[in-house]
């Protein structure tokens, strides 16, 4: 599909910018990460390429299942895609010296290909009623984790500490 040839490309070209926009002090606004509650650019890149890849996905693996494909070997081929897509990130985060005390296990690409195996694997075995069903089970999730579960060390947020704050919030906590 030239369509999502042309958002790969425009999403590599914006990631590039992203990445060698200068040394921080000379950087464009919209070049850098938001710190905290906001959007930039920058932060536009990573769900892009999430996106791309669901899209991708789910046009590759329709046409393998109306040909009738086991899906025993779309999970394999899942499993794989995702290992090597895993390994290749481990080796870009580790190169040129394999530190295994500074080595960030959780890149980019580890998480694009965590969530490449997560999304194919539903794809794969669940119906559509299903997945809407856990997606909408996820964000509720994540709603009442964030908006009723007590932060260790203060309170409900809303109650002794303001809705996402930056520092004080579950998922500021780990």
């Amino acid at each position: 599909m030239q369509s999502l040839d042309a958002l790969r490309g425009l999403t590599i070209a914006l990631m590039i910018l992203v990445n060698t926009s200068g040394d921080g002090t000379h950087t464009y606004r919209l070049l850098r990460h938001s710190p905290w509650n906001g959007c930039t650019l920058a932060d536009v890149v990573f769900p892009c390429f999430l996106f791309m890849v669901g899209i991708s996905m789910v046009l590759s693996l329709s046409g393998k299942v109306r040909r009738g494909v086991p899906h025993s070997i779309l999970v394999r081929q899942a499993f794989k895609g995702a290992l090597i897509l895993f390994a290749i990130g481990i080796a870009i985060n580790g190169f040129p010296r394999f530190d295994l005390h500074t080595l960030r296990l959780l890149g980019v690409l580890q998480r694009i290909a965590i969530c490449f195996l997560l999304a194919s694997l539903m794809y794969v075995r669940l119906r559509s009623r299903a997945i809407l069903w856990i997606t909408v089970a996820i964000l509720l999730g994540y709603w009442i984790l964030l908006r009723w579960v007590p932060v260790p060390g203060y309170d409900l947020p809303g109650v002794s500490i303001p809705f996402l704050d930056p520092t004080r919030q579950p998922a500021s906590m780990g």
